[in-house]
């Protein structure tokens, strides 16, 4: 049987945030880094995410990878809004 979704917990974006924030340095992997870029990288939140990539300690290709794919999203979608018009 299939867990229940509305049994998981569910994060706000300043939740997550406050949560990674409140984390010590030591437990702050390339993995929670990366997740907190992808995150916000994908949810519109590219200047908060760049900022992040910025002080990651150890800069890894898959954080720079949501980057990229970030701005070419943006970038995307703005070629798409000026055809519209």
């Amino acid at each position: 049987m299939w867990p229940n979704p509305s049994e998981y917990m569910y994060f706000s974006y300043n939740e997550a945030i406050q949560l990674f924030e409140s984390m010590p340095e030591s437990e702050k992997y390339h993995v929670s880094w990366t997740s907190m870029v992808s995150g916000l990288a994908e949810n519109k939140m590219i200047e908060l995410a760049r900022k992040y990539v910025h002080i990651i300690p150890y800069k890894d290709i898959a954080a720079w990878s949501e980057m990229i794919t970030a701005y070419v999203d943006e970038v995307r979608d703005l070629f798409i809004r000026a055809r519209q018009k």
